[in-house]
C-alpha cells in the first residue's frame, strides 16, 4: 500500500527522477540474493524501504512467527542489499507499534523498546524495531545516511478492506460500513 502510493507521488512531484519500485511481483524481498541482484541492477541513489508483511488482528494472532520471520528477512535483505550495492542513503519506514503499549505521549525516540509491546503487534514490531536500530548502528559505524521515519496508522487507496488483512483505519471503515448496511462480516 505505502510503496505504491510513494511511487505514484514521487513520480508526480519529481518527474525528472527515475522511480523504481521493487514490489513482490518483481522480487521476493525475503530472498537475499534476489534482493541484492535487483538493487545492483537498479543502482539507486536512495532506497526508500516501505515493504513489510502486514495484516489484520486475526491473521497476526494466528501466525505471529510468520510475521516476525518474514519482516526480519525482508528488512535484512533490503538493508544488506543497499550496503552491498554501495547505497549511502536509505529511508526506512518504521512503525509506531515498536513503542511500548503503555507509554506517555508524546513519543520520544528514547522510548523505543523500553516496555512491553502490544501483544497483537509484537512480532511485527520486534522486526521493525530491530531494523530501526540496525539503521542507527550502520549510520554510526559506517557513515551511511540510513534514517528511520515512524508513521502512525496508515490509510490509503491501496489498503486492504478485509477483516483479516486491513489496517486499523481500514478495519474501522469496514465495521462502520457493515453497521450501516447490515452486511455480515467476511
Amino acid at each position: 500500500m505505502l510503496g505504491r502510493t510513494l511511487i505514484e507521488a514521487l513520480s508526480t512531484v519529481r518527474p525528472q527522477d527515475e522511480v523504481v519500485g521493487a514490489h513482490r511481483g518483481i522480487v521476493d524481498l525475503r530472498d537475499q540474493r534476489a534482493t541484492e541482484s535487483i538493487v545492483r541492477e537498479v543502482a539507486p541513489d536512495l532506497v526508500i524501504h516501505a515493504a513489510a508483511k502486514v495484516g489484520g488482528t486475526p491473521d497476526k494472532l494466528a501466525r505471529p512467527a510468520e510475521y516476525l520471520l518474514d519482516n526480519l528477512l525482508v528488512d535484512t535483505s533490503v538493508v544488506r542489499a543497499a550496503l552491498a550495492a554501495g547505497v549511502t542513503k536509505l529511508l526506512y519506514v518504521g512503525t509506531a507499534a515498536f513503542y511500548p503499549e503503555e507509554y506517555q505521549r508524546p513519543f520520544r525516540e528514547t522510548d523505543l523498546l523500553t516496555g512491553e509491546l502490544e501483544h497483537v503487534n509484537a512480532p511485527y514490531a520486534l522486526a521493525k524495531a530491530a531494523t530501526a536500530r540496525l539503521c542507527a548502528y550502520l549510520a554510526a559505524e559506517r557513515g551511511v545516511d540510513y534514517r528511520v521515519v515512524v508513521p502512525s496508522n496508515l490509510y490509503g487507496p491501496f489498503d486492504h478492506f478485509e477483516a483479516s488483512t486491513s489496517h486499523l483505519i481500514g478495519a474501522a471503515l469496514v465495521k462502520a460500513h457493515r453497521a450501516v448496511t447490515g452486511d455480515a462480516p467476511d
